[in-house]
């Protein structure tokens, strides 16, 4: 199947065209099994972004992945996004609106761009030095690549759960989803979003397991049990019964009249849901972002000493590199050297 370039307001069509769907369809079958269902919605939504910046760009396909287009791709999505090329992406579907890109996501892109290469054994100039350079002297020109927002400890965490209370069926639903995405390690908002009622188990002390699914750190699928106590499993339980539900997803939207939406929450609506809570609790709203409650739970677990194999068994971990700069970031204040001025 081909796919049709715009013409650039050009009198006559665009001379390249592109074959799109089949590539994309190749790419993702050869991460079918190794990804998970997020990641390959994101590999996929990535190229489909690609191939319609080349087409605006009327950069023909046998040329996909050459330096100085990685350049130009690199310079007007972090600096100067020509108009008429907005304006293209734009009515195209592959932006939703005018100017640049986050440097996170022009990273992402690239890597993308970068696993397609190597999966179609194409020269893969992504990881070229010159390439990397310009990213990090743009990086200090606008800040950091990538940010997860500040670590929501439990002095945070209990400000926003303040702002939960006297707010009628949304303050209900929103405790139980910040205690949900806290407590059983510090869960992503896909995996919030995705949460079932059947993936829970209630034990007789009256606490919860929940057994997450397939997901980015369980790639094969089998039952991965995450504890639920204490006032999570309160929060909970209080949230099932007043929203009546009986199966499916946990984290629902709320409508207008006070009915609740047979539909789950979206990774955007929950991720909007911390940014609005930590903003009644007298944040700044966008000092956070739902991996925060992520990097949070292993901050707190730093502060309180508890075992790091404890925390990755909760978060999922698998690389002890990664968890590490969470965890000693709340260890640091513990070193018994810091208190030898009294």
């Amino acid at each position: 199947m081909q796919l049709t370039t715009i013409d650039h307001n050009l009198n006559k069509p665009s001379e390249y065209y592109y074959v799109v769907s089949s590539a994309i369809q190749s790419a993702t079958e050869v991460i079918e099994n190794s990804n998970s269902e997020n990641s390959k919605k994101a590999f996929k939504k990535d190229l489909e972004y690609w191939s319609a910046w080349y087409q605006a760009n009327n950069i023909p396909q046998h040329e996909l992945g050459k330096k100085e287009h990685l350049i130009l791709f690199i310079i007007q999505h972090a600096q100067d996004m020509p108009t008429n090329i907005d304006d293209i992406l734009i009515r195209n579907g592959a932006k939703s609106k005018r100017g640049i890109h986050k440097l996170a996501t022009i990273e992402r892109r690239i890597a993308t761009l970068s696993s397609y290469l190597r999966l179609k054994k194409l020269p893969n100039v992504c990881g070229d030095k010159d390439i990397r350079v310009l990213l990090t002297k743009l990086t200090n020109i606008h800040g950091t690549s990538k940010s997860w927002g500040n670590a929501i400890t439990l002095d945070v965490l209990n400000k926003m759960l303040s702002t939960c209370e006297n707010d009628g069926l949304h303050g209900i639903r929103d405790m139980a989803l910040i205690l949900f995405g806290f407590s059983t390690g510090g869960r992503r908002r896909s995996e919030i979003s995705s949460a079932m009622l059947e993936n829970i188990t209630r034990s007789s002390t009256g606490n919860f397991i929940y057994n997450m699914p397939k997901s980015k750190t369980n790639q094969s699928g089998e039952l991965d049990p995450k504890p639920l106590a204490g006032r999570a499993a309160i929060a909970l339980m209080h949230w099932l019964e007043v929203a009546n539900i009986k199966e499916g997803h946990l984290f629902r939207g709320i409508k207008k009249n006070g009915s609740i939406s047979s539909t789950a929450l979206s990774d955007k609506q929950i991720a909007n849901i911390i940014k609005n809570r930590c903003k009644k609790a007298g944040f700044e709203q966008d000092a956070f972002t739902a991996h925060s409650l992520r990097s949070g739970f292993v901050t707190e677990g730093g502060m309180r000493s508890k075992p790091l194999g404890d925390i990755m068994a909760m978060t999922g971990h698998r690389n002890v590199e990664q968890v590490m700069k969470y965890y000693k970031t709340g260890a640091v204040l513990n070193n018994s050297a810091a208190y030898l001025a009294g």
